[in-house]
Parts: structure tokens; C-alpha cells; sequence
């Protein structure tokens, strides 16, 4: 699910994002096509995606709710409400 929401965050299709506030994912996120590289810790080269998913949701002017686990469907980490499909 991370990297559909990542692509779908890259291309501004996204309107609102949930996110687990107490979960970090490490990896990285491309610029141009949002593939997710993920990785086993925070590094000089990896860093939060799920922070980065938060970035480009607000910068295509959708919203981000950081909700407890138990509020985010299917317990997952994240969860994305689409403007459009991707």
C-alpha cells in the first residue's frame, strides 16, 4: 500500500491522506514516478516516506490526518481517499 499511496501523492491524486502517527517507514521515494525504495533504518541516504507522502499530499493541497492505529482501516499504516484514480 505505501508505494500505490506514494504514487498516487507523487501525481496529486491523492485528497486525503491517514496516516498512523506513531509508525515510521524508512526508504526513499523517486521525484519523478514515486516508486518506493524502502530501507531497514533511517540513514544519511533513506528518511520517513510516509513524512514525504504527507509533503506531497499537502502540496497538491490535500489534507493529512495523523490518527492512531486503530482508526486507520484494515490496520494498516496508511490509508489514501483519491481525488482521482491513478
Amino acid at each position: 500500500m505505501p508505494d500505490r499511496a506514494a504514487r498516487a501523492a507523487t501525481f496529486g491524486a491523492v485528497q486525503s491522506l491517514l496516516v498512523d502517527m506513531d509508525q515510521a517507514v524508512n526508504g526513499t521515494v523517486d521525484e519523478s514516478d514515486g516508486t518506493v525504495t524502502f530501507a531497514d533504518a533511517a540513514s544519511a541516504e533513506s528518511y520517513g516516506v510516509i513524512d514525504e507522502f504527507a509533503h506531497r499530499v499537502r502540496l497538491s493541497g490535500g489534507e493529512v490526518l495523523r490518527l492512531r492505529a486503530q482508526d486507520i482501516p484494515d490496520g494498516k499504516v496508511l490509508a489514501a481517499i483519491l481525488r482521482d484514480a491513478v
